[in-house]
C-alpha cells in the first residue's frame, strides 16, 4: 500500500474571494490564499491574489509587497526614491543652458568654438547662394531691416464704416 499522501490540485476557487472598491469606485474581486499555498502556486494564481497574512500579492510573474504592509520598508523606499529624484533634478538642464554648453565646447580639430563652427557654416551656405543662411548671419549681426505698417492707411470698407456708425448710435456714442 502507497503511503506516500497525494498532492491535492490546486483550484483557486476553492479560497474566499473578495469584492472591494479602489480609489478609482471601481469594484475589484480578489482572492485570499493561505501564506504557504501562495508561493507554492504563485505562477498559477490570477493577477491582485493576496496572501493570508496580506504582505504580498500576485503581480505578473511575480509577487509585489504592497505599500503600508511593512511601515519599515516603506519608509526606505520613499528615501531612495527621493533620493534618485534630487539625483535626477540635480542633472536635468534646461535647453538653454544644454545649448550654452554645447556651443561653448571647442572642436579638436580647429580650436573653434561650436559657435564659430556654426556661424562659419552659415556663412559658407551664403556665400554658395542660400538666402536663408544670409538671412540668418543678417539678423543675427544686428542689421535686420525695420518692418514698418502704415496705421494710416485706410483699411475700412464703406460698409464697416457703416457698421460701426450703427453701433456707435446703438451705444450712444457721438
Amino acid at each position: 500500500m502507497n503511503t506516500e499522501t497525494t498532492k491535492q490540485p490546486f483550484n483557486i476557487e476553492d479560497y474566499p474571494k473578495l469584492r472591494k472598491l479602489d480609489k478609482d469606485g471601481v469594484e475589484r474581486e480578489y482572492y485570499i490564499v493561505p501564506d504557504d499555498i501562495f508561493l507554492a502556486n504563485l505562477q498559477l494564481l490570477p493577477d491582485g491574489t493576496y496572501n493570508e497574512s496580506r504582505n504580498k500579492r500576485k503581480y505578473g510573474y511575480g509577487c509585489i509587497s504592497p505599500l503600508g504592509s511593512n511601515p519599515e520598508r516603506d519608509k526606505e523606499i520613499q528615501k531612495k526614491g527621493a533620493e534618485t529624484l534630487n539625483a535626477m533634478k540635480a542633472q536635468r538642464h534646461t535647453f538653454k543652458e544644454q545649448a550654452d554648453i554645447i556651443l561653448a565646447r571647442t572642436d579638436k580639430e580647429t580650436g573653434l568654438s561650436g559657435v564659430e563652427n556654426i556661424t562659419i557654416a552659415i556663412y559658407e551656405r551664403a556665400l554658395a547662394g542660400d538666402v536663408k543662411a544670409y538671412t540668418a548671419l543678417r539678423d543675427t549681426a544686428g542689421e535686420k531691416p525695420v518692418e514698418q505698417l502704415d496705421l494710416n492707411a485706410n483699411v475700412i470698407t464703406e460698409a464697416d464704416q457703416a457698421l460701426l456708425d450703427k453701433l456707435k448710435n446703438r451705444a450712444g456714442i457721438e
